[in-house]
């Protein structure tokens, strides 16, 4: 569904194994070179575990498919919870044995027969047997034996157990110390990494043609390695999710508001995971990384069908720039030889984004068209030459004319004073105002008064502030004296009546 919207050749992101999709991280390299390693010995055991969804059945597919130009003969089985002659059996019907009336014996012989036939032929006998933690004791020693089968001291039957974490410890059992000594390699796949999980993603994309469609947040990858714990299966769900979900949306962009949406929508459908970290932090700002070169010119096309009609330069700054602009083609690097553009001006305040040219400026209303380079022809640039020199002249001879003008022009010089005015002849005084006539003399006597009676009032409070003691005396005597003045007032007082 979301292939079609996104013009993409397949799905990318399906469940099942598909090793065309195969990815070589670290330990994937790894485990596929210990696999070749063990299948040029020709003999015993080779054991590959791992997480589920981390990829075994997906390196095995692609081990074998390199194998197929070598004539080797490969069975693989998948069911592996039977016992040890059910086991028998399912693994002489993988090599195209009819056993179904046969006994234990009669089909060890067969298969004997078979096997020796394969090497008599120069052809190699390779058994797979997927999910092999859930054989039990006695059908891995029955495997064991096959690996006895042998012609002139060759073996004839070489066998790789793939299983989840617990195969080891069946392996490692007691009683399994001789298929231990047949073990020729034993590799763990691990889990991706972080810088991984983004490269992993990447790489399914581009193998169904993914060219920046949609556009996909950086801000997601840390998001998605921290939900699936680097499990691929689990990255494939949670992408497949997310493109599904731009699809619905209609969204070209694919940002961290969308992973939020679809992992919301996983836990609601209880399709999340137990070991998975359940705090993921969305608070982060989306990046994406520079748009194609396709896909800048999709959406550039609808800003070059309408150029402005006239470019307004500055006279002085301006003009550098546009002469830098429309230098001769010899100056110009070679990768750009023929390919003229029209250099617009830009206010400082309007500062473009370098990494990201197409991107609208988000508080102006301009087209997106003021913020990209617009090619000219050879005519509009001998166009852009003449008008600029012709603004250049008319600006030099406008400046010249403005300067005779001025140094023409007689210099008066005005005695002026600036006496203090009184009412409405101040504006009058500032303004040099021939209409007005102010009084030159000036009243000092006011002016000494009032600095008289500064003095002495500060002298005053000098003496009662600084020194008090000495005039508490005084005023001491003057108190008792008009006290004693007011007693012999007021005994004289009845005499006089």
């Amino acid at each position: 569904m979301y292939d079609n919207f996104y013009h993409l050749k397949a799905e990318p992101f399906r469940l099942s194994p598909d090793h065309h999709f195969c990815f070589n991280h670290q330990s994937y390299a790894k485990a596929k070179a210990y696999m070749q390693y063990a299948f040029e010995r020709a003999e015993g055991f080779v054991m590959v575990t791992g997480r589920p969804g981390t990829g075994k059945s997906t390196l095995v597919n692609d081990l074998v498919d390199s194998l197929s130009s070598s004539g080797a003969k490969v069975a693989k089985l998948v069911s592996t919870q039977l016992e040890a002659s059910d086991l028998l059996r399912m693994v002489a019907h993988s090599f195209g044995i009819q056993t179904e009336t046969l006994d234990k014996a009669t089909i060890l012989q067969r298969l004997d027969k078979l096997l020796m036939s394969y090497h008599s032929d120069g052809r190699r006998a390779l058994l797979i047997i997927d999910e092999a933690q859930d054989l039990s004791v006695s059908a891995l020693e029955e495997l064991r034996l096959l690996t006895n089968l042998q012609l002139n001291s060759q073996p004839l039957l070489q066998i790789f157990l793939l299983g989840q974490e617990e195969l080891r410890a069946l392996v490692q059992g007691p009683g399994m110390e001789q298929v231990q000594q047949r073990l020729v390699a034993a590799c763990h796949l691990e889990q991706l990494k972080e810088d991984e999980t983004k490269a992993y993603i990447i790489h399914r994309l581009e193998q169904v043609g993914w060219q920046g469609a949609p556009a996909i947040s950086n801000a997601i990858y840390p998001v998605i390695y921290r939900f699936t714990a680097g499990i691929p299966r689990r990255i494939n769900q949670i992408c497949s999710r997310l493109f599904l979900h731009g699809s619905v949306e209609g969204s070209h962009k694919l940002g961290i508001e969308d992973a939020r949406t679809v992992i919301a929508e996983l836990q609601q459908e209880q399709l999340t995971f137990s070991d998975t970290i359940t705090e993921i932090d969305f608070d982060v700002v989306d990046d994406y990384d520079d748009l194609t070169p396709e896909a800048a010119l999709t959406n550039a096309s609808p800003a070059l069908e309408s150029p402005p009609a006239e470019t307004e330069l500055d006279a002085v700054g301006g003009q550098a720039s546009v002469e830098g602009a429309l230098a001769d083609d010899s100056a110009a690097p070679k990768s750009n030889a023929g390919c003229e553009s029209q250099v617009l001006d830009v206010p400082d305040s309007e500062t473009v984004d370098i990494d990201k040219p197409f991107s609208p400026a988000a508080d102006t209303d301009r087209s997106i068209r003021d913020h990209v380079i617009v090619p000219l022809d050879r005519g509009q640039r001998e166009a852009l030459k003449e008008k600029l020199a012709a603004q250049t002249e008319a600006l030099s001879t406008e400046q010249e004319g403005e300067n005779v003008a001025i140094s023409e022009k007689p210099f008066e010089v005005r005695k002026t004073g600036f006496s203090p005015a009184a009412g409405n002849d101040l504006g009058d005084v500032l303004i040099n105002s021939p209409g007005k006539t102010v009084k030159s003399d000036t009243h000092w006597l006011p002016i000494i008064a009032i600095i008289v009676v500064l003095i002495v009032g500060l002298s005053i409070a000098s003496i009662f502030v600084l020194r008090p003691k000495a005039i508490e005396p005084q005023v001491e005597s003057v108190l008792k004296w008009l006290e004693v003045d007011s007693k012999s007032s007021n005994v004289t007082k009845p005499y006089d009546q």
